[in-house]
């Protein structure tokens, strides 16, 4: 195979959004599929971790991964998957569907399966733009069924900031706590693995409410009364697990909060939030928030607005990394601005040439990012200036 067809789908290897698009780009071009196509990828991995392009890098240690799975295990295309799942009876089919065929549970799945019913409404098949509908909302359910991306990190602010809330709905609301309890009991019977603990947490936070720990420990003792040991020994299991959860949880947050408060600027949120992802969600955000509230309310202006400097900046960067979903010029500016030193950044204008060796790259570069902090602004000038005299 000669190198120019390698090259010619470089750039959509390296820019494809997801596993449906690498599919979908594998289904066109079956080369890629060859072992000899492998080590290609893995030598353009190689030249963006020597130039320090780590967002680069580990964006091609994604897709190339993927593209061992699909090669691997003979992956189905999404053809076969949306037909699978017009032809999905039920919740349980879907469920089988992500399974056999993981690009089902994709954002992007969805997305498409959203344009077929956007397609059948303008054609007035009200019918079966109706059927895809309810189809689309049990695959999510499906999906939420079947997840393993909660992580603890998800749980903190409900942990951290609902106590007061859940001490009024107990005090104004005691039958609908009651029949909560309730049902998260008998669901709790049933869980099998530290996964489905955190999933049931995320659905039901009152799960790690002490009240109900407590009604948990009186169940347990209910069961061993009755000699019934299977029972009793799986409701401590799962009461074990959930008290792991909750105390893994009061640590974590506030180490987080405290590491985001010592950033010094924008090149430290950055890391932060490569090695911490967490810190992007809306959860983190909100705890962030509630945080600068209590120390306006304490008199603690000065950190109160340290914290919402950094905040805005935080915002910013989430902001960016959205936009680079969205668009590869955008995450090849990226990765230009937050290589390590200048000669990285050179190796990087070499390797995403076509990207950056535009207008527009220059323009969004100028216009697009600001820093939150004056080393931080020179910086972004000066790799807007060096961005300008490579394309001279």
């Amino acid at each position: 195979m000669s190198d120019e067809r390698y090259e010619s789908v470089k750039h959509e290897f390296m820019t494809v959004p997801d596993s449906i698009g690498l599919a979908e780009l594998v289904d066109r071009e079956p080369f890629m599929a060859d072992s000899a196509f492998l080590t290609v990828a893995e030598g353009w991995l190689a030249e963006a971790e020597a130039a320090g392009a780590l967002d680069m890098a580990q964006g091609l240690r994604e897709r190339i991964e993927v593209l061992r799975e699909l090669i691997a295990q003979d992956t189905p295309s999404w053809r076969e998957a949306i037909e699978r799942f017009a032809a999905a009876r039920d919740v349980g089919e879907l469920a089988a569907l992500i399974r056999d065929i993981p690009l089902a549970g994709d954002p992007s799945f969805q997305r498409l399966i959203e344009g077929l019913i956007a397609e059948a409404e303008q054609n007035r098949d009200t019918e079966d733009a109706a059927a895809l509908r309810m189809r689309l909302e049990d695959l999510r359910q499906a999906i939420a069924g079947s997840s393993e991306h909660l992580t603890l990190a998800s749980l903190l602010v409900q942990m951290q900031a609902d106590d007061a809330v859940a001490t009024v709905a107990r005090t104004e609301n005691p039958e609908l706590v009651e029949q909560a309890e309730r049902q998260a009991l008998a669901l709790l019977k049933h869980l099998t693995d530290q996964q489905q603990l955190i999933n049931l947490v995320s659905q039901a936070p009152l799960v790690l409410d002490e009240p109900f720990l407590i009604r948990v420990e009186q169940s347990i003792a209910e069961a061993e009364l009755e000699n019934d040991t299977e029972t009793a020994g799986g409701l401590r299991a799962r009461l074990e697990g959930l008290r792991m959860i909750k105390a893994q949880v009061q640590v974590t947050l506030p180490q987080t909060l405290q590491a985001f408060a010592n950033t010094r600027d924008a090149g430290d949120l950055l890391s932060l939030a490569q090695r911490v992802p967490f810190v992007l969600e809306e959860s983190f955000i909100t705890a962030v928030e509630r945080a600068i509230t209590g120390l306006e309310s304490g008199g603690s202006q000065i950190e109160a607005e340290g914290l919402r400097v950094r905040l805005d900046a935080l915002r910013q960067i989430r902001t960016q990394q959205e936009m680079a979903e969205e668009s590869p010029t955008m995450q090849a500016i990226i990765n230009f601005l937050n290589a390590p030193d200048d000669e990285a950044a050179r190796q990087i204008f070499a390797l995403q040439h076509d990207l950056l060796d535009t207008a527009d790259a220059q323009q969004m570069l100028a216009e697009g990012f600001s820093g939150g902090d004056p080393e931080s602004q020179q910086r972004i000038e000066e790799r807007a200036q060096l961005l300008q005299t490579l394309r001279s």
